[in-house]
Formats: structure tokens, sequence, C-alpha cells
């Protein structure tokens, strides 16, 4: 029984196995064959790229419009009907959050 040599492989060229294995639309077995790698490598390297992107996607989407201490006063303006949207989210602690959203 021959032994398969093991390779390392960067971020990056993993990216573009990836890339590569959503775009020939081959099945993951035949894919990873093909290409020399286990499937169970191939599966780590989606979920953990797929988690990232959604980390970033996260980020971008959270933008605070008013941040305030403690006990201070943070003024929205007027709530004025058919206005625009409006996102409010408090972070009591403790895993508390309330979030509002209007429009």
């Amino acid at each position: 029984m021959q032994q398969s040599k093991r390779r390392r492989l960067s971020a990056e060229a993993w990216r573009g196995l990836i890339d590569r294995f959503e775009a020939d639309g081959l099945p993951a077995e035949g894919f990873c064959q093909q290409e020399g790698i286990s499937l169970s490598s191939l599966n780590r390297w989606r979920l953990k790229f797929r988690r990232g992107a959604e980390e970033r996607s996260a980020k971008l989407s959270a933008r605070p419009v008013a941040t305030a201490a403690a006990g201070e006063f943070v003024d929205l303006g007027a709530l004025r009907a058919g206005g625009s949207r409006i996102e409010l989210r408090l972070e009591f602690g403790g895993g508390v959050v309330l979030q509002l959203s209007r429009g």
C-alpha cells in the first residue's frame, strides 16, 4: 500500500482551490481525488472561509449612528411618520440586547 505524501497549502492556495471547486461543479469527492486533497480538508477550509465572509459582512452592516455612555441621553431627532429608516440597538450587558427597527 502506497502512502500519499501530505501537502501543506497556504490559505491563499486553499482559496484558489475552493473557488475552482465551486466553479467546476464536480462532486466534492471527485474534485478532491483530482486535486489530491482530502474531503475533510476541503470541507474544513470551505467552512473557515464562509465564517470569515459572514463575520466581515456582519462588521460592515453594524454601523452605529450614535453611541452613549451609561446614563447619557441620545437625541435621535423627530420621529416623523414616513421618515427614514431607524434602527436602535441597546446592549444592557449580560447578553441582553433590545433592538428596534422602523421603516
